[in-house]
């Protein structure tokens, strides 16, 4: 199961699908491969969030590798790994 989200940035937001949600970091593929995403941005999860990230790498296909600004509490990790079995 997939885990959606969105990418709210200052001058743009995009929905996203999450995969290899970590503590610290995340991959992103973005609904639009055109979204403009800022560089730091607030990632929600589900209804969690807001959560301060930086893209530290993108292509053109929509694909966004992310870090977090402070780690994710493990019990949130683990509730969305479980959700997404």
């Amino acid at each position: 199961m997939p885990i959606y989200g969105e990418c709210v940035g200052a001058s743009a937001s995009a929905a996203a699908m999450i995969s290899q949600l970590g503590g610290s970091s995340c991959e992103l593929w973005l609904e639009s491969a055109s979204a403009n995403l800022d560089h730091d941005f607030a990632l929600w999860i589900g209804a969690m969030g807001p959560f301060a990230a930086t893209c530290i790498s993108r292509d053109c296909d929509g694909h966004c590798s992310a870090t977090f600004k402070e780690p994710i509490d493990d019990r949130i990790v683990e509730h969305f790994r479980a959700e997404a079995c």
